[in-house]
């Protein structure tokens, strides 16, 4: 069975871009019988992969739809059965093979997210086209799957199969001492919810905030100039750190260190910083919409409304003064992270490129 993957995106520091990684390395590890592997991107991944699997570098061109046209010949002419899109969406006019096509989220259809123009007006060109011609159709919640039934259509109940994410191997408990610190991470746009959780920070008891720094990791995105006034205005520069992008050694020794894990999103296809975070332990809080509650199940402390910045700091104040209640918390995350695995994600993927081909 020949099959290529869109790749495009796989070096990027977005949840998108950790799931086609993980895709990729999943097969690398457990390369099924009788497959053969392509990946395509515009430069080389960041990452080793299984020399059985194939890298095939796209042509430079300042017009995505001349690489559309070089792709769809390149897959007739080499006669590969099928083509799998971890991207979100297919390419315009894209359609010579059997597709497998991950929508991770309809976020783009939501106000209240604000995504980046360029994005929101690709994905809405794109999706509706994608979700008609792809022949299967993956999505990582249940959440996502009833978006996407609800927008474009129940006759599509047939075509979409959930498959969970799930977090990477290496993000593991290593039993670390807890310091004094809370943190989240995600890119800084407005649907992570930062500015909500800057304003709880703020009203947390005196004693608290001089105890606890709070650190966020991230790319910086867009759409940013609320939190920044927010942040110069309440003069927390010296409590506040904001970190980057950090890479992933550094990511999972903040995770394990954090005396709490904060994740107040306005919005999620599924949530994986969440998971990551409970794999190692962290105690967390976390919002009760989309698939949030998908991802944290009974390891999580919930927020009814992620924009109220009192009950955010309620449940803050709750969980950093109670021992106990962290420990608890952190025992229940561990047991939530456990049910979830990329070997389990890419076994069934696997399973549903044999039963598309077939």
């Amino acid at each position: 069975m020949k099959i290529a993957i869109d790749g495009r995106e796989a070096n990027g520091g977005d949840g998108k871009a950790r799931y086609i990684r993980e895709i990729i390395k999943g097969l690398s590890r457990n390369y099924p019988d009788n497959f053969q592997v392509t990946v395509l991107a515009k430069t080389a991944l960041n990452f080793e992969i299984n020399s059985k699997i194939e890298f095939c570098q796209l042509p430079k061109t300042k017009y995505p739809f001349s690489t559309n046209i070089w792709l769809r010949k390149k897959l007739k002419r080499e006669k590969y059965d099928l083509f799998f899109a971890p991207t979100g969406y297919l390419p315009v006019l894209f359609s010579p093979i059997k597709t497998v096509v991950v929508i991770h989220d309809l976020a783009v259809y939501r106000e209240d997210t604000q995504p980046k123009l360029k994005t929101k007006l690709i994905e809405k060109m794109l999706l509706p086209w994608t979700v008609k011609k792809s022949t299967a159709i993956i999505v990582p919640s249940k959440s996502t799957k009833n978006d996407i039934l609800r927008r474009f259509g129940q006759y599509l109940v047939q075509k979409i199969n959930l498959i969970l994410s799930a977090m990477g191997n290496e993000f593991i408990n290593q039993k670390l001492k807890r310091e004094k610190f809370i943190f989240s991470v995600s890119t800084l746009e407005p649907r992570k919810n930062f500015i909500t959780l800057l304003r709880a920070y703020q009203i947390l008891p005196k004693n608290l905030t001089n105890q606890y720094r709070l650190k966020i990791a991230g790319n910086l995105g867009w759409n940013n100039h609320e939190f920044e006034e927010e942040l110069k205005k309440a003069n927390l520069c010296h409590q506040v750190d904001l970190l980057g992008r950090v890479e992933d050694k550094k990511l999972i020794e903040l995770y394990n260190q954090t005396a709490l894990f904060v994740y107040p999103s306005l919005f999620e296809g599924f949530g994986l910083p969440v998971l990551e975070a409970m794999s190692c332990g962290a105690p967390v809080i976390t919002s009760a919409n989309s698939s949030l509650p998908e991802a944290g199940g009974g390891g999580a402390l919930y927020l009814k409304n992620p924009r109220d910045k009192e009950e955010l700091a309620r449940k803050m104040t709750k969980i950093l003064t109670d021992d106990n209640l962290r420990k608890e918390l952190s025992d229940a995350s561990l047991k939530q992270a456990r049910k979830f695995s990329w070997d389990k994600t890419v076994a069934e993927t696997v399973a549903l490129f044999r039963r598309v081909v077939e």
